[in-house]
């Protein structure tokens, strides 16, 4: 455990429940306190409101909670993710290239380290335990479920390839 001395010469912890509770408790006031320096409207093109921000129910400076969510899930604030008909031309021309390349040393040695990552991939986790893991279990979990579904490692490759060059291609 850090310890930080104060100026009397008494040690105190860095994460004590104490400071923690403050700090809780100094993000909660700064979530609901609105704030002059922030955008006076959303960043995204013709949404017309406040930013979260401004309005005072989050701390995002630049867009409102709308687009907030939307950004979270579709990673960008005004553009929506691929569909499955926009990926598969570029799904479909990564899995012939894959296929004509088989023998090419390193598609032979990214076909392994996927296959390798579905085998030590651990155990199938309910969908449930998810929120609480950490982000490289996350992954773990998702290649389990891969692995139980029997998906092979060049179709894995091949979307990823897929939706690497439909991001690259992406103008937006």
């Amino acid at each position: 455990m850090k310890l930080r001395r104060r100026k009397c010469g008494s040690p105190m912890s860095v994460n004590s429940p104490a400071k923690r509770r403050q700090r809780k408790a100094d993000l909660l006031r700064r979530v609901r306190e609105p704030t002059e320096k922030a955008l006076l409207f959303c960043s995204v093109p013709s949404c017309t409101r406040l930013p979260q921000a401004r309005a005072g129910n989050g701390l995002s400076p630049t867009v409102c909670e709308f687009h907030r969510a939307f950004r979270n899930r579709h990673g960008c604030a005004w553009k929506r993710s691929s569909s499955g008909p926009q990926l598969r031309p570029y799904v479909r021309a990564a899995e012939s290239y894959l296929k004509v390349h088989a023998d090419n040393v390193l598609v032979r040695h990214a076909l392994d380290q996927v296959q390798r990552l579905l085998e030590s991939a651990g155990p199938v986790r309910a969908i449930g335990d998810l929120a609480r893991l950490a982000p490289k279990r996350k992954a773990e979990a998702a290649l389990a479920r891969l692995r139980q579904g029997e998906v092979p490692p060049p179709r894995i490759v091949a979307v990823t390839i897929g939706v690497l060059a439909a991001v690259l291609e992406d103008t937006v």
